[in-house]
């Protein structure tokens, strides 16, 4: 565990000696950026510059926590509580799936196509809204609306979109046993990240997913996908 005295170059070396058997070492070098960043304010072109500066207690018991909580496969954006996606700074929590790069590219894609446009949109299961909440900051002349069934993950991506200053409506709805909302105009784009891995697979997917992020964004019934 990290020493009661310690440099941020040791605190580096720390983690990853730390987390060698967990993770992946192209990973543990993402981790520390993350938390870095996160609790110091430290990018990774300063890590260089900075190696040798002394950290306060109270950092230290916080990087001590985190390897704890990383160390139980954690992911590592509950113990920031954000991540960043398509350059927005969105919370995160239990609530919702973590967002992913790759649905970044969805969201590149439909930028692509619609860009400059005004038009409606409804996202589909929006978990932290992030999908929403991008096209919304990207497209301004676009109307967009995003439903979810759990009531948890709206006000978790209610709550992002008041922090970054969007007006997307959020409306609590499962397109599973309802038609659409009442009220919607005729809609140009309807988009969704919805789950896909079967019940079958759980067992084979990494235990910081698996055992973290809810089911209900991840898994659908073997026989009925």
């Amino acid at each position: 565990m990290i020493p009661s005295t310690s440099t941020i170059q040791a605190l580096r070396e720390n983690i990853k000696k730390e987390l060698s058997k967990l993770y992946p070492e192209r990973e543990i070098d993402s981790i520390i950026e993350v938390l870095c960043l996160y609790r110091l304010d430290l990018k990774r072109h300063e890590a260089g510059m900075r190696k040798h500066e002394i950290l306060m207690p109270p950092d230290i018991e916080w990087f001590r926590n985190a390897i704890r909580s990383l160390r139980k496969m954690t992911p590592v954006q509950y113990i920031t509580g954000e991540t960043v996606f398509y350059e927005l700074n969105l919370k995160v929590g239990a609530a919702a799936l973590i967002p992913r790069p790759e649905t970044e590219e969805l969201v590149q894609w439909i930028l692509e196509d619609h860009a400059g446009e005004r038009c409606s949109i409804l996202d589909i299961g929006t978990g932290s809204g992030c999908i929403a909440l991008a096209l919304d900051k990207n497209l301004p002349d676009a109307t967009v609306w995003a439903t979810d069934f759990h009531k948890d993950a709206l006000d978790l991506a209610a709550e992002n979109a008041r922090r970054l200053g969007l007006g997307v409506d959020f409306m609590l709805h499962d397109i599973r046993e309802e038609n659409l909302p009442e009220g919607l105009p005729r809609l140009d784009l309807i988009v969704s990240n919805p789950p896909y891995v079967p019940t079958r697979e759980k067992e084979f997917m990494d235990a910081n997913v698996r055992d973290f992020e809810p089911h209900d964004a991840l898994f659908v019934p073997d026989g009925d996908p």
